[in-house]
């Protein structure tokens, strides 16, 4: 799950300031590349949405073993549990910001794609 998270982090980041700065950024007059965005967001908002169930039910049935397995035996049961629950909040936290992010991003390009063709504004 490592590459889907960072994957996920780069998305969040990327796509809220595109959300705010969207007129400042390099295609922000490009009629084809906001398109592209705006029919990538679907597959791309179904793929976030597969990877936060899969890794659900991992989190759910192997990651405290897993996570038990690898970590070291010295440290203390309640310190490894909160480990294993800061690592589920972080990758549901990312990849539910990036799935947000990517809805606000396709109203907004959707209504950046509406002002360039009726007022020619971005």
């Amino acid at each position: 799950f490592l590459e889907s998270n960072v994957i996920c982090i780069v998305l969040f980041l990327t796509y809220i300031r595109y959300i705010f700065l969207l007129k400042y950024s390099w295609f922000s007059h490009i009629f084809i590349v906001k398109m592209a965005l705006i029919l990538l967001s679907f597959p791309l908002g179904m793929w976030l949405m597969y990877q936060n169930r899969e890794f659900l039910q991992f989190s759910d049935s192997e990651l405290p073993d897993g996570l038990l397995h690898l970590m070291r035996s010295d440290k203390p049961e309640v310190e490894l549990v909160s480990i294993i629950n800061y690592i589920r909040a972080e990758y549901i936290l990312v990849v539910t910001g990036a799935f947000l992010a990517n809805v606000a991003l396709f109203f907004r390009l959707l209504m950046s794609v509406w002002r360039g063709i009726n007022r020619g504004s971005v």
